[in-house]
């Protein structure tokens, strides 16, 4: 895309407003992307918190302005003194830092987010935001596009709420409390080409109150590295895929009572686990490549119907883990190369799987255990699954060897 052209900054600072309010045919609306458009455009010319000129007048005058508006930044760097008021704009506000890749520095203004989204169909382009106490960007209204930004260091990167069809890509968050966390109600929301650093909670962490199976959440193309978890999805069905995961404390993916489709992830070197689906009927684990995680590479755990296929499974501690479930809507773990694993290729606790046509190949442990779940009081809970054309080659002990699990007795007060 063409770089948009500008006037001599010398005009602007003789001006005596300066700013810019131009038209839509001004040179220095086109060539643009369809999100970039605006009939007016408002040029920021100061790195000052307030007066002519600043972010913070521009915004303002954005309100005002019947139309969709541009304010372009060209400051290199803004360090806020207070809050900046809300994006209001009814027909949508384009803030464009492409060109500069303005920093704002939002260590000042309290537990309020940098910039705060409620008009519609708003973009941000190439802000760079850290040190927001509260979220960098929080998006209150539908079709926002936020790309090619960058929140380091802040309690949250991006925020949706109430955020219908937003999209999130091509960005960098690093060193937040979560990258992206998506509340309540956002359906159709996109995370793709992004890159996730460090979190302490989350990179993507998409939780709602009230549970909604409809696969609307799509988190793809992205990159993870040495988050706590890289993504947390729960009572929300998502499409989670082809995503490069390494490096996570905890797990790679975790989803709960979430209705997802997890496909064509690769999922590498975690302190933990890779994949974990606790309570997530229906949930479909499908080729992924997960290896080097020191725990279990994928776990389904008190799940109904959910399908765990033709997955690469190499060189962690176990290989897939089915911990209870329905026997009358049996999970199907079918078709996985499952190898090289520090203990058992596959571990079944209390739950009645079918097991088809996978391959269980030089596992230091069994290829199979199956342990009837017997708790201290209350029924055993038997583990019942069925083998069907499985190969079990190489490993320490080919065979299902059975067993059960007792619960450590919690220790007794004094």
């Amino acid at each position: 895309m063409a770089e948009p052209r500008y006037g001599a900054l010398a005009a602007f600072v003789a001006a005596p407003l300066l700013i810019a309010l131009t038209a839509s045919r001004s040179e220095s609306l086109r060539p643009q992307a369809p999100e970039l458009r605006a009939d007016a455009a408002l040029e920021v010319i100061s790195g000052r918190d307030s007066g002519g000129g600043t972010l913070r007048e521009a915004i303002t005058t954005a309100a005002r302005h019947q139309g969709r508006v541009r304010i372009v930044i060209h400051p290199t760097r803004i360090t806020l003194l207070a809050p900046l008021p809300p994006l209001v704009n009814a027909e949508g506000v384009v803030v464009d830092a492409s060109g500069s890749r303005c920093e704002l520095d939002a260590s000042a203004i309290g537990d309020i987010p940098a910039l705060q989204i409620t008009s519609p169909n708003t973009t941000i382009s190439g802000l760079r935001i850290r040190n927001a106490r509260d979220a960098g960007i929080l998006v209150g209204a539908p079709g926002a596009t936020i790309r090619d930004v960058a929140v380091v260091n802040s309690a949250a990167g991006v925020v949706l709420s109430d955020a219908r069809g937003a999209v999130i890509e091509r960005s960098l968050f690093e060193r937040n409390t979560n990258g992206v966390r998506i509340e309540g109600n956002s359906p159709g929301a996109i995370v793709r080409g992004c890159t996730f650093r460090r979190h302490d909670s989350a990179g993507v962490w998409a939780v709602s109150a009230m549970r909604d199976d409809a696969p609307s959440l799509r988190i793809e193309n992205n990159n993870f590295r040495d988050d706590r978890t890289s993504i947390v999805v729960v009572n929300l069905g998502a499409t989670i895929a082809r995503n490069d995961v390494r490096g996570a404390v905890e797990n790679g993916i975790y989803v709960m009572q979430s209705r997802s489709a997890i496909r064509f992830n690769r999922i590498l070197g975690g302190a933990a686990g890779g994949i974990l689906a606790d309570r997530a009927d229906n949930v479909r684990i499908e080729q992924n490549e997960v290896d080097r995680n020191a725990a279990v590479a994928i776990m389904v755990r008190s799940s109904r119907n959910a399908g765990v296929q033709r997955n690469t499974i190499y060189a962690n501690g176990y290989g897939i883990a089915s911990i209870f479930g329905d026997r009358g809507a049996p999970n199907v773990i079918a078709e996985n190369l499952v190898m090289n694993h520090v203990v058992d290729a596959i571990f079944i606790v209390g739950s009645s799987p079918v097991l088809r046509a996978n391959r269980l190949l030089q596992n230091r442990g069994a290829a199979a255990r199956v342990l009837d779940f017997v708790p201290w009081t209350g029924p055993r809970v038997v583990a019942d699954p069925r083998f069907d054309a499985n190969t079990l080659t190489g490993n320490a002990l080919n065979a299902a060897v059975r067993g059960e699990y007792r619960p450590k007795r919690e220790r007794e007060a004094p």
